[in-house]
């Protein structure tokens, strides 16, 4: 994993806007997730954090937010929140929202630092054996251009796969197969599916090659969109 800390982290009575900049990441659209871990000082019985993208106005947001935290500090200690907010990065990272930071909501808590951690997509997919021959993984895929590519995903054990696409982006895609020999070189497979704004869509490739990926194309820069591999195994 990799870390990144705020350029800027405003503190409230009960919630904080926190900015990282998105541009000065590497390898963004390999991020296959995107947390952000918090430090706080709460309750034992706790309070839910949320945390999302900062689409309102400061001056909205600051009146309309700002609220008189409690006094009562008993029973309070020191800990730390993991929360998932790999959609969000994948909309600022494609483009697809102004990054205009985050706002996370403490509650009753005291909000004492911040990091965001990112997990990288592997090169090839390799599903995993377990108690069923079935293997799904999921994952998102940006860009701020007009192609995205998902890894590539191993067939060697498997019998059947299946491709779920939906696009969480605000213009139409089009979603295809690149098949591969050995996960290098590749060819695109010449038939495309297109999908709607909100709209998801299954595939299932016509050749069995060793590798296969899926790749979307847009009429527009920027893309985002969900992707389920889902296949039967060989035992």
């Amino acid at each position: 994993m990799k870390n990144a800390v705020p350029i800027s982290l405003k503190k409230f009575d009960t919630f904080g806007v926190v900015y990282f900049n998105i541009d000065n990441f590497f390898d963004t659209e390999s991020v296959d997730g995107a947390y952000l871990l918090l430090e706080v000082y709460g309750s034992t019985t706790g309070e839910e954090i949320q945390c999302y993208l900062n689409e309102s106005l400061d001056g909205k947001l600051q009146s309309k937010m700002r609220v008189k935290r409690s006094n009562e500090y008993g029973n309070f200690y020191r800990k730390e929140v993991l929360l998932d907010i790999t959609e969000s990065y994948h909309l600022l990272a494609s483009g697809i929202k102004i990054n205009n930071g985050m706002i996370v909501e403490y509650g009753n808590n005291q909000l004492i630092s911040c990091q965001l951690f990112f997990s990288y997509k592997k090169d090839i997919i390799t599903p995993q054996f377990s108690c069923e021959p079935y293997f799904e993984k999921k994952l998102y895929i940006s860009s701020r251009q007009k192609e995205a590519v998902t890894p590539y995903f191993s067939m060697a054990t498997a019998t059947m796969l299946t491709i779920w696409v939906e696009n969480l982006g605000k213009h139409p895609i089009s979603l295809s197969v690149i098949n591969s020999p050995d996960a290098k070189k590749g060819i695109t497979y010449p038939q495309w599916v297109e999908i709607l704004p909100s709209e998801i869509v299954m595939l299932n490739p016509k050749y069995f090659t060793k590798y296969i990926r899926a790749i979307v194309k847009g009429t527009e820069n920027g893309i985002i969109a969900n992707v389920w591999f889902q296949s039967q195994l060989v035992r």
